[in-house]
């Protein structure tokens, strides 16, 4: 997760770029080299660390690491936050 959002940071130095107020990263993880726990503990611990790590620089204010079950929300001022998507889903309908 930690090589795709460097990958979309490094957009922003391209020419022409728009940075907006508010600039957040969807990715799509559809990596299970381990069960679902196992998995998803590595990628928080991983991206967390890095997200508050000081030398690295993160230009998104929130990344969301979307699975089939869930979304999670990564931001550098908190601990990540885990959302069902059903929940999500039923949200937008109502």
């Amino acid at each position: 997760m930690l090589y795709f959002s460097q990958q979309k940071a490094s957009k922003f130095q391209n020419p022409g770029f728009k940075k907006y107020d508010n600039n957040w990263l969807l990715i799509y993880d559809d990596w299970r080299p381990a069960p679902e726990d196992e998995h998803m503990a590595m990628v928080i611990e991983s991206l967390d660390k890095q997200l508050l790590n000081q030398d690295w620089v993160n230009h998104f204010e929130r990344i969301f690491v979307l699975r089939p079950e869930t979304v999670w929300e990564f931001t550098n001022q908190a601990k990540p936050v885990m959302y069902p998507v059903l929940d999500l889903w039923r949200e937008a309908q109502s």
